[in-house]
Parts: C-alpha cells; structure tokens; sequence
C-alpha cells in the first residue's frame, strides 16, 4: 500500500493513491485523535465522519480549499459532532445512525466530551439529513456500499478495495467481551479479507493493509484458544478473566537507550491494549518534542475517552523492583519442575489439528472449525468415539451446530448438548429409525434442552413410517394434486420429480424415506403411461 504523508499544524494527511480515486485519511492530534476519511476523486469529494475540534475543522476546511478538492457529500456514521465542518455539505445518515446520535451513545459520548473540553470542542450534532439505506449508492462519481452494522453502518469501496469500519465494526469504543465478541470481530473481518478488501480504514486508527489485519484475527484466535486449552480461562473479559498492563517507552531512531517507561494497568480489551499503546506512544513523542521530560509514572487509560491519566509516580526504577516479604518463604523453581510442567500440559489445537487430520481423515477445513474451540473439539472426539462416524459428527457441527450458534449469537463454549445426545441422533439416522428432515427437528430441541433423543422420538411418534398402504394413499394423493409435475415427469422433465418428492414429504411430516418415496412415485407414473 503506497502512502503519502503530508504534517500539517494540528494533525497529519496520508494520501493512498487507488487508480483514479485517492484516499486521503486526515488524523487529528487533538484529544480525541480521529481520523476522518476523504475519498477524492477527479476533484470530487466524499467525506466520511468529522473533525470534531475546531482547530481541526478550519486545518481540514484549509487543506481542501488549497488542493481545489469540492467535497460534495458528508457520510456520518458514529462521529456526529463538527456541525461547523463545511455546514452547506449534505450530510448522509442510516436510520440507525440518528438513533445513535441522537439519544443513543453517540449523543452521551459528544455531551461528554463537551463538558470535558467546553469551546475547543464543536458539539453541534449532525443527526439529520439524507437517509442511507443498505446497498450501494454514488455520491461525487463514487460507488459505495452503505452496509448496517451495529449502531450505524460501515462502508465499503469496491473501486479501491477498500472498507471504512469504525471501531473493528461495534459499538462506540467497545471492548472485545469475551470469545463470543472475539468471534463476531473474526467474522466481520474475514468477511472483508473473502470479499478481496486490501485497505482498513477506521476513525480511530491508522490506514491498514490486509496483512495487518490477518496479524490482528491470528492474535485474537491463537490468544482466545491458548488459554481455553490450558483451561486457564473462559476468556470472558467483561467479567474480569482476564487483564492486560503496558509498559511503554519510546527512544529517537539510532538511540542505544531505551525511554523513560510508564505502565497503564488492568487493561480489559485487546481493542483497548492498542489504542492505548498508540496513545502512550504519540503522547510520549509530543512531550519529547515540546522538550519535556516523560515521567515514570503509573498510568490509567480511559477506553471511552481516549486517554490516559496519571495514577502514580516513581521516583525512580527501585519502585518498580520486588522486595522480598519476611512473611512469605521462597519459592525456588528448578528446571526439572519447569519440564515436568511442559509434560503435562494438554493437547493445544495445533497438536490436536495434526492429531485429526491422521486418525479422522477430514479435511483441513473441517478440522480447523472444530478445533478452534476446545469444547467443540471435545464434542466432537467424544460423539465420533461413541457412534463411529466422525465425518458425520463433523457435518452436525460444521452445519447445524454452527447455524444455530450464529443464529442465536452463542460462543461455542456455551454449547449445553452433550455428545452421548449428538451420536444418538446420528445413529438414528444411520439405522433409518428416523429421516433427515426430523433429524434436524429434534437437534434444535436438543441444542436447546439437551434431551435424549431417542426418548423424545418415542415421545412425540416422531420414528420414520413405514407403513406402504398409508404411504401409497399419499402418493396417489400428491399425484392428483399435481398434474401439471406428472406432466412434465413424462415429457422427460426429470426435476418434477423433486417436487413432487417433497410435497408427499411434507404431508408425511417428514416421516418417510425420501428413496422409498422417489421410487413409489416413479412407479405410479410410469404405470399411467
């Protein structure tokens, strides 16, 4: 990706050349540190979010006037406030996003900053205008796809292969919570990288490649399955299973010595780690630029507010060392206790990967889904132990478990059936006991309740029928119901079969075998040629 860098006074422009149009990501240095994205073509242009400051707004509003660029379009997504920015601009909106600004998060979070910054800060909301819908619309010559998610909406850029998404595409400055949230990130992403995306944009972090993206979704995966397998945690971050500080220090290029290090604590969000690197990092380069001192201290970084805070200062770096407790004895750790520890530890995915792809024989796809969460993992050897299928049990996973997951936005782990259940239901199948089709009736009742279920067959006389006078009365029922699919059966229309399958089926409740079916329907047709 060629980029451009242009500093200007109170913030910096990057300019990526993509053929005809150009993409220009303005990155503000004030409190909030937005970057706001002009996507400039043939001396059109389309903004997407706003300069909030003022200072900002008249440095933007400057540098378009220089470089002759006429913005003709305003798309504002979760950063509403910045009326003042080139007022006599269309603003486009989803339905979504004027909630959002207008009583929802969006609109706090500008009162906030308000109270917090007072005149610096515009905190004129742009929560009319244009309604946006899904799909594409071309604003200044250019195509884009308004696509909702969350509480407003993203936008892709085919011309450029590019996608803008505020924050990895949630809420206002949310957090990753828990592997579920994890996941949902995963697929928005991966969504983007299947669709051919080259370049991520967000209001809140620099220009990225497809390369760094793929980084971000492998940390997230290898981090979130690492500790499930050791059992070390369920990862969910919202309830404080796990924590993060950052130590920081910058130094000049050619510099031997590290910076002074400061250390923000209890970071609760892989989302809220980088932001809070890139915080640290740009604040400590503009102390030393200014020609201050950065301090060791203790700091605290404020997620919603995009900043850190001093908590504490060391004096000096003994505060940082350990002293030994007079109350507690010492803990020596020898190399064999350190080996005999790798010993034991579990089975980690990668291990686990190879393992199946050796004893079970699916493809590497399969295997890749089921072992990117251990208690898929385990349902998944444990059911193919009892029923000896394993490439059924997969499909089961890969499909309606997977369906149903999505369906009802759970996290694998949640997955409350058991695998003595999951091989039941296929052995039912196996031996013809029941078809398909209540096959997948029953699942939903199991993945739901985790009942038995051949007990529930039973229960609800769901057992396959097999009973042919009953089965042949349906047929001739089917077949006078449909002579127009007779008809086309006979002049060699082989499809009308199909139908004709599925309507006895469904006056069967799915209670029939779809072969016996196929065959006793064929059979009456030809006899009534």
């Amino acid at each position: 990706m060629t980029q451009n860098i242009e500093a200007l006074k109170y913030g910096s422009v990057t300019t990526i050349p993509c053929g005809d149009l150009n993409i220009r990501v303005y990155t503000t240095k004030d409190a909030i540190d937005d970057q706001v994205i002009l996507l400039e073509k043939q001396g059109k242009g389309v903004v997407i979010e706003l300069p909030a400051f003022h200072n900002s707004i008249q440095e933007m509003t400057s540098y378009l006037k220089e470089k002759g660029i006429e913005v003709e379009a305003k798309l504002v997504s979760y950063h509403a406030a910045g009326s003042s920015f080139l007022p006599d601009v269309k603003s486009y909106l989803t339905e979504s996003a004027i909630a959002f600004n207008t009583d929802g998060q969006g609109a706090q979070l500008i009162k906030n900053i308000s109270d917090v910054f007072g005149e610096g800060f515009d905190s004129g909301k742009v929560n009319s205008g244009e309604k946006l819908s899904a799909g594409v619309v071309t604003l200044a010559g250019i195509d884009l796809d308004i696509i909702p998610n969350g509480d407003a909406f993203e936008v892709y850029i085919p011309e450029a292969k590019a996608v803008y998404i505020h924050m990895l595409g949630h809420d206002c400055h949310s957090i990753v919570a828990g592997a579920g949230h994890a996941d949902a990130i995963i697929a928005n992403l991966r969504g983007y990288l299947d669709r051919g995306t080259e370049i991520f944009l967000s209001s809140h972090y620099v220009p990225e490649t497809r390369k760094d993206v793929e980084t971000k979704i492998a940390y997230l995966e290898k981090l979130r399955t690492t500790i499930q397998y050791l059992g070390a945690s369920d990862c969910k971050l919202q309830e404080g299973s796990m924590r993060a500080d950052v130590n920081l220090s910058v130094r000049e290029v050619g510099a031997v010595e590290f910076g002074t290090r400061t250390e923000m604590k209890n970071l609760n969000s892989f989302t809220a780690i980088r932001h809070a690197i890139e915080g640290e990092r740009k604040r400590q380069i503009a102390l030393i630029e200014a020609g201050n001192a950065v301090l060791q201290e203790t700091r605290r970084w404020d997620e919603l507010k995009g900043e850190s805070f001093s908590m504490r200062f060391k004096e000096d770096s003994r505060d940082y060392r350990y002293f030994p407790d007079p109350d507690l004895m010492p803990v020596r750790i020898s190399d064999e206790w350190i080996e005999c520890l790798k010993r034991r530890q579990p089975e980690f995915g990668r291990e686990k990967r190879e393992r199946f792809r050796i004893e079970y024989d699916l493809p590497d796809y399969d295997i890749r889904l089921i072992t990117e969460s251990k208690k898929m993992a385990d349902i998944f050897e444990e059911a193919s132990a009892i029923c000896g299928q394993p490439k059924k049990v997969s499909n089961w996973l890969m499909g309606e478990t997977m369906r149903l997951l999505k369906e009802k936005e759970m996290d694998a782990e949640e997955i409350g059936f058991s695998p003595e259940n999951l091989a039941s239901l296929i052995g039912l199948v196996g031996r013809g006991e029941i078809t398909s089709t209540v096959a997948k009736e029953i699942f939903e009742v199991v993945f739901e309740k985790n009942v038995d279920p051949v007990q529930y067959v039973d229960e609800n006389g769901l057992m396959t029928r097999r009973d042919e006078t009953a089965l042949r009365s349906i047929v001739e029922q089917v077949l006078a119901q449909n002579p127009k699919s007779v008809e086309d059966y006979r002049a060699g229309k082989q499809k009308a079969i199909g139908y004709l399958v599925g309507q006895t089926m469904k006056e069967m409740r799915g209670q029939a075998d779809p072969q016996a079916v196929k065959e006793l329907l064929e059979e009456r047709m030809k006899c009534g040629q």
